[in-house]
Parts: structure tokens; sequence; C-alpha cells
């Protein structure tokens, strides 16, 4: 199944267990979370358990079932004694890929020692968090750079970013190497930050050092035609300094030679360096750069570290904005990262694409925003910005969920990505659910003015979410022709039983989601479609 011959050829992850039994990998994913709270599931437990198909998620239904303060790595082990053959296979499967997000960064080594202990020699290895390309803090710091968030204000109307500021132009005391120095600077140009202070403070410095040059002279223009062309400039040697800078960018080494012709593509056009965001599409300029340069072709591991290395920056300032606690920044950073995952996933296959997924889902463990609810007090942007991130991660796991469709026809896999479809569609069917809590707590949202503002994100986010149900729609249809029959999924598409008028769960919210759209189209925001939306809210089930 592997498309990349360094992958291990044991490989064990949710695309490789029998779909007839991806309900246990679901149940390892349960077991590790509560693991994580302290919580230790006694033998026996799954029957304590049960499996709530309309948010792919299990529920404790027993509470005896459960030490809630019981968990040491020592006692992990007794959760599986229940199990036996394939089916420990599947739970241990699923457990370990949890595992090594939440209980690995406390428990260094005890994800792999439970694998060892549990499964049959040659142990296969699991999905697991990509490792960390890039380090933007300490680029950052080693630079005397810093990011400023004062307040939510900086994202109001006039949208102007947070910023870098800087110290004293000092010599590196521990140099970044090169590539994450270069690195460093297109991230800071994908997050829209002051990205021209950056490289003159980077130049001034460490003014002797070559890569450090062609930072500052790319920052100066120095790249860009002469406003005066033609003969005259060339017989003045206009050129000559610009040929030379160009000289030098091309004899770097990949990925230098790549990431700085990107940095210098930018500075190219805009003669005042506050336009460049104004004018330029940051994630268009990215993807043409590494498209027209070939990154990628013939292996994805080139594509694969850079853009690896722009998302790790991104999530880092996320992370930093949140803490401040600035969620709005915070929001806009994680979607960032999440558009540049869209890049990545148009080439990598399974099995690494899991290796990424499993690192979001560890990511968004760590935000404080991922606990916003509808009976909180909402602030009108925040909701908006959620909803744009939700609809950036839908489009990346619909994109790689669409992929799969030809390799599980195909036999090349025998399972689908429940865990990442499952995570998004709860996460839109938050958003919605904020969306309408935001509309009873503020009545001005509507009247005509908040129509004006609230028209197209509610569009957008209801397109989504309507692809997304009918991507898992096609999922449990896709599983239900394999040689196993019927999926345990059908139950979401099928009419209850004794009930042949009735809809299946995911019926009634696609039915639903298509009647505030329909609202939408036909009559505009107002009434009826906040009555539809209502409507729509009250179909759809609430994960824990």
């Amino acid at each position: 199944m592997s498309q990349d011959d360094s992958l291990p050829s044991i490989y064990l992850g949710e695309l490789d267990i029998p779909a007839s039994l991806d309900w246990l990998y679901l149940f390892g994913d349960t077991l590790a979370l509560f693991n994580f709270a302290g919580a230790l599931v006694r033998p026996g437990g799954i029957n304590g358990f049960a499996l709530d198909r309309s948010i792919g998620q299990w529920v404790l239904c027993d509470a005896e079932r459960v030490d809630l303060n019981g968990f040491t790595p020592e006692k992990a082990v007794t959760q599986f004694h229940d199990f036996t053959g394939e089916h420990l296979e599947v739970v241990v499967a699923g457990y370990a890929r949890k595992a090594y997000q939440l209980l690995e960064p406390t428990y260094p080594g005890f994800t792999d020692r439970l694998l060892a202990q549990l499964l049959i020699a040659p142990v296969p290895d699991v999905p697991k968090p990509r490792a960390q390309i890039l380090d933007l803090n300490r680029v950052l710091q080693a630079y005397g750079a810093s990011l400023v968030l004062k307040d939510n204000s900086l994202l109001a109307e006039d949208n102007q970013p947070p910023q870098l500021v800087f110290t004293a132009p000092v010599v590196p005391v521990s140099r970044p190497t090169d590539t994450e120095l270069v690195l460093t600077s297109v991230t800071l140009f994908v997050a829209q930050l002051n990205i021209t202070p950056w490289l003159l403070h980077v130049v001034a410095c460490d003014p002797d050092h070559e890569i450090a040059q062609l930072l500052g002279a790319i920052a100066r223009h120095e790249l860009a035609e002469p406003a005066w062309g033609g003969v005259l400039a060339k017989l003045l040697g206009s050129h000559r300094k610009r040929d030379k800078l160009l000289d030098r960018l091309i004899v770097q080494p990949f990925p230098l030679s790549i990431l700085l012709s990107l940095l210098g593509g930018i500075y190219t056009h805009p003669e005042n360096p506050e336009d460049i965001y104004a004018e330029l599409p940051v994630f268009r300029i990215l993807r043409a750069c590494l498209d027209e340069n070939k990154v990628g072709h013939p292996s994805p591991q080139a594509r694969e570290t850079l853009l690896a290395g722009i998302i790790d920056g991104l999530e880092q300032l996320a992370i930093a904005a949140d803490q401040s606690p600035q969620v709005l920044a915070s929001l806009r950073f994680a979607q960032s990262a999440q558009v540049v995952l869209q890049l990545l996933l148009e080439q990598v296959g399974p099995p690494l694409a899991e290796a990424w997924f499993s690192r979001v889902e560890a990511q968004e463990q760590r935000y404080s925003w991922r606990t916003l609810a509808a009976d909180h007090e909402l602030d009108q942007r925040t909701v908006w910005y959620f909803a744009n991130y939700t609809g950036s991660a839908a489009l990346a796991v619909k994109q790689h969920s669409q992929q799969l469709e030809l390799l599980f026809e195909q036999s090349k896999i025998t399972n689908h990505l429940w865990t990442a479809v499952w995570r998004v569609l709860n996460q839109l069917r938050k958003a919605l659910r904020l969306c309408y809590a935001l509309i009873q707590q503020q009545p001005l949202i509507a009247t005509a003015e908040g129509a004006q503002k609230w028209m197209l994100p509610l569009q957008h986010l209801l397109a989504h979410y309507q692809q997304l149900l009918k991507e898992l729609v096609a999922m449990i249809e896709r599983s239900s022709q394999s040689p196993q029959g019927l999926s345990h999924w059908a139950t979401l598409i099928l009419s209850p039983e004794g009930n042949e008028e009735a809809e299946g769960q995911l019926m009634q919210e696609l039915l639903g989601c298509m009647q505030v759209y329909e609202a939408l189209e036909s009559q505009g925001y107002g009434p009826v479609a906040i009555q539809q939306l209502g409507k729509l809210i009250a179909t759809m089930p609430e994960a824990a």
C-alpha cells in the first residue's frame, strides 16, 4: 500500500484494518482519551460503553466500569485482556494512535512499550504525529524578534494583522541553520506578518552572513527590474548588480534556492511593502512556486518537508496567540495551517497522510477555542473565525477522503479514514450550533444590517457541511459493498427499523441543510432562514 519505500513494511493504520472492525478501532481511541483524563477502564469495560453512530464516538453508559483516578502506564495493559487475535490488534492500533498524541508527551516511550507488550513481533508501526520540522519560536528568539498581540482589535474591520517587534540588532549567539532561517521567513509571509522589517532586521543582525545578505537584498527590491529598462540600462550597467544577485540565489542548494526564489518573487512587483498582502494571494504564490520548481516530483518528500515546516511555524504562532489569549489571531493562524495542509495532501497518500491528520488532532487539543460552546456568551467574530477554520479543515479532509476512494475500490486499502471525517463533521455541527446560538444572543444579527454580514459566511459553512455529509454517506455506501456486507454505519442512512417513512440521521441532516440553503437563496438571510436553521440544529446530535 505504501507509496514510499522508506516506510515500514508492517504498518497498522486506520486504513489497514478490516472495515468490519472499525468500531473497535474507535474504542481503542476512546480508551486512550479516558487514560489521558486519568481514568482506567476496568476489564470487561467495553460492556459499559455504547457506540453512538451519529457522532462516531463511544460514550460511557456504566460508570462502574471505570476507575476515575486509576490510570498509570503500568496498569494500561489490563484494559486489553478481553481482546484476542485480530480484535486485539485493531483495538491496540486505535489506542496507540491516540496515545502517541496525548500520552506520549507525558510518558515518553510508553506507547512503544505497550505495543511490544501486546502484539506479536515484528510489531507493526502505528500512525503517530509527524515529527516537528521547524521551531519558529527558536529562530525568532535567536534574532531578537517576538510576536505582539495587543488585543483582538488587531483583527477588527481594518484586518490589521499582529506584528513582530525587534530588539536592537545583535549577531545571534546560536545561529539557526540557513534552511531554518529562510523557512521561517517564508512562514512569516504565509502568516501575513510584517516580513519586510524582519528581513531587514536579520541582515542588520548578521551582516556578514551570505543568506542574511540575500534576504536583505530581496527586501530592498534589488531583484526587481529597473523602472527604466532597455538598452540604456544595459549600457549603464544597472542590471549587473541584479544579475549577480540572481546568480547567488541560483547556486544555493535545495531547498534554499526554492525558498529564496519564492521570497524574491513577492518583492518583484509591489513598490510599497505594505501592499504585499493586499495585492498577492499568499497561498496561490506558495503553490505556484512549488509547482513551477517541480517540488515533489517524482518524490513527495521534498514538498512534504517544506510544507511541514511552514505548518509547524503557523501552529506555533496559533498557540502563542491562544496563550495571550487572542483567540481571533489563533484561529486565523490555525486556519492558514489547514490551507497549507491542503497543498500537501494534493500529492501525499496513505499512510503518510494519517501521520499528518494525527498531528492536527494533537495540536487541536492544545487550543482553548476547541471548548467553545453554544451556552457560552459568544463573540460574533470568534464564531466567524471558528467557522472559517472548520471550513478549511473540512476541505482538507474531504479532499483526501476522495483520493482514498479509488484505493478502496482497488482493494489497496481496507478501510476509510473515519476518525478524520467524524472529527471535522462534529466541528462543522458545532460551528452551525454556535451561529444559531449567536443569533439568539444578539438579535441585531437578524436585522438587515446583520443580513449583509451573515449571508455569505453562513452559505459557505452550509456548503462545507453538506459536502462532508455527502462524503460520509459515500464512504458508508462503499463500505457496504465490501465482502463483509452492510456497514454497521449504514443505520445512519437507512430508515429506522419499523418506520420506513423516516429518514436516517445523516439523511435528515442533509435534507435540513438543503432547506436552510434554499431559504437563503430564495428569501435571503432573515426569519425564514433562521427558522430553518433552528430546525436543522434540532436534528443534529452533539458530540462529547
